[in-house]
């Protein structure tokens, strides 16, 4: 039952801006929403659900419910509405702000609300009275002077704003307060978190020979994600090609997953012709990578651009991984430097090339990194912490 500090049953939107069944890193974001939501309520009517495009129907993921944490739930009670947060159009404020109040909506937890955004006028118009935002990304660039000044003017007088925003890490937070001029008093962090019981450290004989005919002798470092550029991947094959190259190692590999199509094609120029074709390799698109991790080395995230604190880093500490990452702002407290992985200047794959040398000379120092590794995620970062504070998180902004 939800421990109210009022006497004012809660009824939650739960508000997403992409459309219905996106999936991708999203999904876990959608399902802590809605089962925060569904604590907070006295019943499953009280929760809503939005998206800005219903035509594949309803989430998937409402058919995995009920489950061991909501064993009575009927999905069925749960209204799903289409709401695109862009449309600026009266007649779609209007329906909205009429399906809100109708349902008696009075709290919103969305994702990614920008402070000028004409979809938050209608949800104040339809009944909201506490809107909280979660973001996975930087709200702004950092700015200075009288442009962060007129900024902080513009938050103060819009009318029609979130009442909060929480974000993954407080690199992203100074986004909001010194790029967007949020006050500071109106943000805050919520870390992300893993299921310990999906991963393990165990590793499997031969697995990585089996599956890509890497020899079991080599050390292999890993990276999974995106391949688009601020992704940093063409860091890590400049920093292997120059460990193979230029300092002769025949002792490590690097293991690349997440590529489609002939996206690998595009990481050519910086090693194809040359030794470095032996230590490279591009996995694809992988559904194994609980068993994969623990079979590597170490892992790397070598991001150029923007990063926030990506969940992958938490599978790879969960898995024993030492973590090697480019010193980006939120990126870089995805580990305690020195001790659970290290920072590497971002876009010097020399830099990145030293360190996997480094790590690769010294399994005592891997080893101790790979216990601190698992040790901080479970000390902090399980989705059993991410839960919890994010209600905790919600509780306080649900006031009035």
């Amino acid at each position: 039952m939800p421990n109210e500090s009022n006497d004012q049953r809660k009824v939650i939107l739960v508000a997403l801006h992409t459309p219905v069944n996106t999936g991708y890193a999203i999904e876990p974001l959608e399902r802590l929403f809605f089962e925060t939501a569904l604590e907070l309520t006295a019943e499953p009517r009280d929760v809503l659900l939005s998206y800005a495009d219903l035509s594949s129907g309803r989430p998937h993921w409402l058919d995995d419910y009920p489950n061991e944490r909501f064993p009575d739930l009927d999905t069925d009670q749960i209204r799903v509405l289409e709401a695109p947060y862009r449309d600026e159009s009266e007649a779609f404020h209007e329906r909205f702000a009429g399906q809100l109040r109708e349902a008696g909506v009075n709290c919103v937890i969305g994702f990614d609300l920008q402070v000028n955004l004409p979809v938050i006028r209608a949800m104040r118009k339809g009944g909201a009275k506490r809107i909280a935002t979660y973001w996975g990304a930087p709200m702004s660039s950092l700015n200075s002077g009288l442009k962060l000044l007129l900024k902080r003017v513009e938050v103060a007088l819009r009318r029609y704003q979130p009442d909060h925003y929480l974000f993954e890490s407080y690199g992203m937070q100074d986004t909001a307060v010194r790029g967007r001029g949020i006050p500071k008093k109106r943000t805050g962090i919520v870390r992300l978190g893993v299921d310990p019981d999906r991963y393990t450290t165990r590793t499997t004989e031969g697995y990585l020979e089996n599956e890509f005919n890497i020899p079991d002798e080599r050390k292999t470092f890993f990276y999974a994600g995106h391949m688009e550029a601020r992704k940093g991947v063409h860091v890590i094959v400049q920093a292997l090609a120059h460990v193979v190259n230029e300092l002769g190692r025949k002792d490590i590999h690097v293991l690349i997953c997440g590529n489609k199509g002939n996206e690998a094609e595009t990481f050519d120029k910086y090693y194809k012709g040359t030794r470095a074709v032996e230590y490279l390799t591009f996995g694809g698109y992988r559904s194994d990578i609980a068993t994969i991790l623990p079979n590597c080395y170490a892992s790397i995230i070598a991001s150029t651009g923007w990063d926030s604190f990506p969940r992958s880093s938490l599978e790879m500490a969960v898995s024993g991984l030492p973590l090697l990452v480019s010193n980006l702002p939120g990126l870089n407290e995805t580990v305690d430097p020195g001790d659970t992985g290290f920072l590497f200047e971002t876009g010097n794959y020399k830099a990145l090339a030293e360190r996997m040398v480094q790590l690769a000379d010294d399994p005592a120092l891997r080893q101790r990194m790979s216990r601190a590794a698992v040790a901080r995620v479970h000390a902090s970062y399980t989705v059993s912490h991410q839960r919890e504070n994010f209600r905790i998180a919600m509780q306080r902004i649900f006031q009035w």
